[in-house]
């Protein structure tokens, strides 16, 4: 039988992990890029055995292209590699040499090897919607909303979309660009998500910057939404990948405390406000996309921390 060959970079990311697992289970062959020998799911997942890791910095296109050279056929990539927005910022150059650069020397691969399907991971943040930047025409927000980057990362992964437009209007890659929104689940360690649980484990006071709403993304949802846009990559597309709903922070926080029968008490700091919805139907009527309703989500992320559940049984 046909066995469709698949290469992820970024198959060591908290999104490209998942994914990886999934695309296993579906019986693609898989091959992992990174620059990280250390493969995160690996303690987790009971065929990681599986999974043909290499390892290379996309943006060295020199290396990339040997690398691509001795992998032999290879019938779709899925480019989950980059630099992920950091609130302490790296720099300016960090985020264009890898999510810009970075992304052209993967689609240089696909041209010269004749590859000619590929999915690229961006972020809701090419819309440059959030706390003290710039406030939506409508919401929910559609892939049809102006896109108005507002930090080097936002313009980073939004400059490497219209490369990947390029490359398909000049060079026939087929692409589809992924705008998730913002991603938790269990096994990563920071965010809001993470963050608030710790605090209402502990009883801690949790505290809130003010009247903000965001749209929670369950990190297997992602992963599940990329594998069907791999499947079924058309043409250019642009896809949101959200919850299909936005949540406020306060409401977030309180299903927090419900669910883990917490006594803490949430604080107000200051009085910011924001806020982010993400128009997902699109992705619902291309993809079969039916997000995880959060209190599932959460509750999976609160079992996890509490060691009731591993990964490889989500």
């Amino acid at each position: 039988m046909f066995s469709m060959r698949v290469l992820v970079t970024g198959a060591t990311g908290f999104i490209g992990s998942y994914l990886s697992q999934d695309l296993l289970n579906k019986g693609f062959e898989v091959t992992g890029i990174s620059r990280n020998p250390r493969w995160i799911g690996t303690e987790h997942w009971h065929n990681s055995k599986d999974l043909h890791m290499k390892y290379c910095n996309i943006a060295n296109e020199d290396d990339l292209m040997d690398l691509f050279g001795i992998m032999g056929s290879i019938d779709g990539v899925i480019h989950m590699a980059g630099q992920p927005y950091r609130n302490d910022s790296p720099g300016i150059q960090p985020y264009f040499r890898n999510n810009l650069m970075g992304t052209i020397n993967v689609l240089e691969c696909c041209r010269a090897f004749d590859i000619k399907k590929f999915i690229f991971a961006s972020s809701y943040a090419v819309y440059g919607l959030g706390v003290g930047q710039y406030n939506p025409i409508y919401l929910p927000v559609d892939e049809s909303h102006i896109v108005k980057p507002y930090d080097f990362y936002d313009a980073s992964k939004f400059h490497a979309e219209q490369i990947c437009r390029l490359y398909y209007e000049r060079f026939g890659i087929e692409s589809s660009i992924l705008r998730y929104a913002k991603v938790y689940g269990p096994g990563l360690e920071e965010g809001v998500v993470y963050n608030v649980i710790q605090k209402a484990l502990q009883n801690l006071p949790i505290e809130l910057n003010g009247d903000i709403s965001i749209d929670f993304l369950f990190v297997s949802d992602a992963a599940k939404a990329t594998l069907k846009a791999f499947e079924r990559v058309s043409g250019f597309q642009i896809f949101n990948i959200g919850g299909g709903h936005a949540s406020t922070l306060y409401s977030l926080c309180s299903k927090i405390i419900d669910l883990t029968k917490s006594r803490s008490q949430i604080k107000y700091t200051n009085k910011l406000s924001g806020h982010l919805s993400l128009d997902i139907s699109k992705a619902r009527s291309f993809l079969d996309y039916h997000p995880t309703k959060l209190e599932d989500g959460l509750l999976t992320c609160i079992n996890f921390i509490r060691g009731e559940k591993s990964l490889y049984q989500l």
